[in-house]
């Protein structure tokens, strides 16, 4: 049975229950000031966040796949980011390499969502620049190009996404075998000296 009601007494009841007009106005803006504060974000740095985030996610999904054929579909496995990174494990040093970074990716989303704030530190940004063969690539990069790259907590981030998602597709795709093979070459550079 559907209900009929007249939306202009729901509305005077509303505000008569509220203490009047004036007392009902009033929590209304104050109501609205709050939920402003929270919807007026940065939201370009939230979206590349989450652009960064998702991108990162993307490619952690095709390196399981890869590495487990018969895994079915991850999407309805439902894990989390944080088990997908577990489950991705010490795949070659490159990637272990990248796991700090990857987890501090998704401790920024996380921060994100439990506070609306895409407050980016310094801190961020030195954690993922610590994932030595990122920032390797970044200075030769930057070098090539000769520009300086960005330090800027945002730009970090999405560098960093981007060369997470480069290092995983070269697994999935089979390109993985360069950096393996720079791998042996540096080893056995260092056991010669």
């Amino acid at each position: 049975m559907k209900l009929k009601y007249d939306p202009t007494s729901v509305v005077k009841h509303v505000i008569e229950l509220s203490g009047g007009h004036d007392a009902f106005f009033e929590k209304s803006h104050a109501e609205l000031n709050r939920l402003n504060a929270v919807w007026k974000q940065d939201s370009l740095t939230i979206g590349r966040i989450l652009r960064a985030h998702v991108f990162v996610e993307h490619f952690l999904n095709e390196l399981l796949r890869a590495k487990n054929p018969g895994l079915g579909p991850l999407d309805k496995a439902r894990l989390t980011f944080a088990q997908k990174v577990s489950l991705v494990g010490p795949e070659s040093p490159e990637v272990e390499d990248l796991l700090p970074g990857i987890r501090r990716l998704n401790q920024i989303r996380n921060r994100l969502a439990h506070s609306l704030h895409a407050d980016l530190t310094t801190e961020d940004a030195d954690v993922l620049l610590n994932c030595s063969l990122f920032r390797a690539m970044r200075d030769e990069d930057a070098r090539h190009i000769s520009e300086i790259a960005s330090t800027k907590p945002i730009d970090v981030v999405e560098d960093f996404a981007l060369h997470v998602g480069g290092r995983i597709q070269s697994h999935v795709s089979g390109a993985a075998e360069v950096w393996a093979e720079a791998f042996r070459l540096v080893e056995e550079e260092a056991s010669n000296s």
